[in-house]
């Protein structure tokens, strides 16, 4: 009797918070934007704010262009990685902020783990940004959720036994 109890009460207390920090986290895909384009998400934002009816998030939407041409939607805070033809790479946490150099001929960039850096446009071989990807988030979460359930029965039967 003592092990069913400590199997059902015990080990579920423990493994929530574990459960709850995993499952909360989000999953990130990086879309790639034309170099020119990251200026125009200067100011992103998601932020909370409160009216009479309770608490709401807002978020600042930006479209900018992908290489191919097509219209990307960039959706709150986002981070970048760049990558060199040199093939060195720079990831930029948000809050990030770009600027064309007046020549246009330079990308200057800095974010919330670097300090500005100016890199010559011709030297960029791919500018990718951060936006979260709920469907990877929602599997991760069920099959996590599914995972753990699935434990905690097998930990009751065998106590059971």
């Amino acid at each position: 009797m003592t092990k069913t109890r400590i199997a059902c009460t015990t080990f579920p207390r423990r493994s929530l918070l574990g459960l709850f920090l995993i499952s909360s986290m989000a999953c990130s895909t990086y879309i790639p934007i034309k170099p020119t384009e990251l200026p125009k998400l200067n100011d992103s934002f998601v932020a909370p704010a409160t009216n009479s009816y309770g608490q709401l998030v807002a978020v600042r939407v930006a479209h900018v262009e992908a290489p191919d041409g097509k219209i990307v939607e960039v959706k709150g805070d986002f981070d970048v990685r760049i990558r060199l033809h040199d093939h060195r790479e720079f990831e930029i946490t948000h809050p990030v902020r770009a600027r064309l150099e007046s020549s246009g001929a330079a990308l200057a960039i800095a974010g919330g783990n670097r300090a500005e850096v100016v890199i010559p446009l011709d030297r960029i071989s791919t500018v990718e940004i951060s936006q979260p990807d709920v469907g990877g988030s929602v599997v991760t979460g069920v099959l996590i959720g599914v995972g753990t359930s699935l434990g905690v029965f097998l930990i009751v039967v065998a106590a059971g036994a």
